[in-house]
């Protein structure tokens, strides 16, 4: 029998991976994790606990960096003083907690939004419900 070339190892490899992602997940989970893979251009090698506390660190860096470009705006702009852009950051995290907590979810925010003040703000797709 002849050696297998690495490439033909790597598609053993994968086939064998597959099959197993199969068995643990199903036909439509496997689907589902191979697109949201490749969607987001994540390598199949990357663990899962990896990818979750990148996630996590990413959301807490943007959520800081909002948070600080609204401070900024609120004390130039709106002359607020550091008692006032307390209190709107600690109602920001209040917020920010009903959302993470599922008590709100994106679509209701802005509606809301929309329906009291008409601004109506436009969110990507991956925000909106299912």
């Amino acid at each position: 029998m002849a050696k297998l070339s690495k490439e033909e190892l790597a598609r053993y490899g994968g086939a064998w991976w597959a099959i197993r992602l199969t068995e643990e997940r199903g036909i439509e989970g496997a689907k589902q994790y191979l697109e949201e893979r490749g969607i987001k251009g994540i390598p199949l090698a990357a663990k899962q606990s990896d990818l979750d506390r990148f996630c996590e660190e990413e959301k807490a860096n943007t959520i800081a960096t909002i948070m600080m470009m609204a401070a900024v705006t609120l004390r130039d702009e709106y002359d607020m003083d550091a008692e006032q852009i307390d209190r709107f950051i600690k109602r920001f995290n209040t917020k920010t907690e009903c959302l993470l907590g599922q008590y709100v979810n994106w679509e209701e925010l802005r509606d809301g939004l929309a329906e009291e003040t008409g601004i109506r703000i436009s969110l990507p797709e991956v925000f909106m419900e299912k």
